[in-house]
């Protein structure tokens, strides 16, 4: 399903799986002169910060860079209320189909980041998702006595996640 992009309606759409694409129309200079016409495509998206997906669209002689995820909330169900975060609901930041995304509070989006293991510490620190070993590693290691913390620094992950992970919180794992 294609819908058109707010404040760029007629020049580009998003459809409910994540894709965005131009659409067909002639291409004018500065002085409204037609020089071209654009055919239409599917565009190809880059990859930013975090794994999100985003494009860049051309409107008044200017490019703008949107996340792609932004984008299919805002066509499919609106604008983002205030404070509210937009969740990928599989904890994969390049799954931009409207099924897997909602808006949720930013403590929401926290806890689906503990659940998936994606939290992150510092600014550039990297994703994690850890292993069964690993959960298993973790387990035994923090009921001989390791703190949660430490191990959370050996794994790579939040002393909170650690916590969940021993008292049976988080279950599933990828």
């Amino acid at each position: 399903i294609w819908k058109a992009v707010p404040d760029y309606e007629g020049l580009y759409e998003v459809s409910n799986f994540g894709s965005v694409r131009s659409l067909p129309r002639v291409v004018c200079n500065k002085d409204g002169m037609p020089v071209g016409k654009n055919s239409g495509k599917i565009l190809t998206l880059s990859i930013g910060l975090r794994g999100r997906r985003q494009v860049m669209l051309y409107k008044n002689r200017k490019y703008q860079c949107f996340k792609v995820h932004a984008l299919v909330m805002l066509a499919f169900v609106g604008p983002r209320p205030k404070g509210m975060d937009i969740c990928h609901n599989d904890g994969d930041a390049s799954n931009n189909l409207i099924t897997n995304l909602r808006y949720d509070t930013r403590a929401g989006n926290f806890a689906d980041k503990l659940l998936h293991g994606t939290h992150q510490r510092g600014e550039n620190a990297p994703f994690h998702k850890l292993t069964d070993n690993q959960i298993h590693e973790i387990k035994k290691l923090r009921s001989e006595g390791k703190k949660c913390i430490e191990l959370g620094e050996v794994y790579g992950v939040h002393k909170v996640y650690i916590s969940q992970i021993c008292r049976g919180v988080v279950r599933k794992f990828s």
